[in-house]
């Protein structure tokens, strides 16, 4: 499962550093910060740029102006430019935390993950309650496949702020990429859905976890109420759709495969699971035509070659049969090879 990526600026805390610092300049200058600010929050980057560009030619060695104004040629997705004020920030105040949580999210949205996990360490080494820097530093790690680091910075993230919401949301991500569907999984998503009930992604994750434990019930409830906030939720519908098999709902396991197949045609696991559903129903020719798709698709998915061999059996097709069963058993054996091979 793919790890959605969320980078934090730490934009609040440099406004707050800031007002500290410009308590010495004048109530003009002292606006002027205001305004950069209020614009930057309404994302008016352009009117902030103009702002941030007037203090500095005001204030040449200001490190906060520097700082804000990286931060809007971020969001303007000018990235080398946001580096370079940051930098300069940095060299202004050498102790500037919330600066190196920024310019180290500017490294990672380059890809340049040492780079940007330096940048986030140094951070917290200058300001260890700065929840910003460990939550970019977990998302950095998970993506590295340093798992266990990435827990470790999610986890401080907690005790540093309990109602941080989206870091509940990120641990239980990375816990479900490691196939861990415990209970705490479940907390985790439970605390970040009191602050957005109406989130259908958590109640897709949750729904996951339940489904792992068993649970079909709670699952398909979980994934009906992802529906309920996103429609168009082709993943909601397929692992709604697992679940209800296992619950025996046949006629509306076959409405929920349909419906991923309306919203994504070639996603072939939906054909497999609903060529299996007609042949537990008994209607080969329509589980033979789902199964002939999904093989279309990706003629490497032997296990819709094991499926359709079993309804050539039941067509008393035995030929055709055995040509796909030899299929399914070569495409395990490959497969088998291929798992060895990684764990060597």
């Amino acid at each position: 499962m793919a790890l959605v990526i969320i980078f934090v600026l730490a934009l609040l805390a440099i406004y707050v550093s800031g007002i500290e610092r410009t308590k010495s300049i004048s109530p003009e200058v002292r606006e002027l910060f205001h305004q950069g600010f209020s614009l930057v929050r309404d994302k008016r980057y352009t009117e902030a740029l103009e702002i941030y560009d007037f203090i500095i030619n005001l204030l040449p060695d200001d490190p906060t102006a520097y700082a804000q104004r990286g931060n809007v040629y971020y969001y303007l997705g000018e990235i080398d430019k946001a580096i370079e004020d940051y930098s300069k920030a940095i060299e202004l105040k050498p102790d500037f935390a919330e600066a190196y949580n920024n310019r180290g999210n500017a490294y990672l949205s380059k890809g340049e993950m040492e780079r940007g996990v330096r940048d986030l360490t140094r951070a917290v080494e200058l300001s260890p309650q700065l929840k910003e820097a460990f939550f970019n530093r977990g998302i950095a790690r998970s993506e590295e496949g340093k798992y266990k680091e990435a827990l470790e910075d999610f986890s401080q993230v907690t005790q540093i702020d309990p109602q941080e919401a989206d870091v509940y949301l990120a641990r239980a991500r990375l816990l479900l990429k490691l196939k861990t569907y415990s209970n705490q999984v479940l907390a985790d998503i439970n605390h970040f859905l009191e602050f957005y009930p109406s989130h259908p992604q958590a109640y897709f994750l949750r729904g996951i976890c339940l489904s792992r434990q068993e649970d079909y019930y709670q699952a398909i409830q979980d994934f009906s109420r992802a529906l309920e906030f996103k429609s168009d939720f082709p993943m909601a519908y397929y692992y709604r759709g697992i679940a209800r098999i296992k619950q025996g709902e046949y006629a509306e396991t076959i409405e929920d495969f349909t419906a991923v197949l309306n919203l994504e045609p070639e996603f072939y696991p939906a054909l497999l699971g609903r060529g299996i559903v007609y042949y537990q129903k008994k209607d080969y020719e329509l589980a033979k035509e789902d199964l002939d798709r999904a093989i279309k698709l990706n003629p490497r998915f032997y296990k819709a070659y094991g499926f359709r061999a079993m309804v050539y059996r039941a067509l008393g097709k035995e030929e055709e049969a055995e040509k796909d069963w030899e299929e399914f058993l070569k495409g395990n054996i490959i497969d088998s090879l291929a798992e060895e091979n990684l764990e060597e």
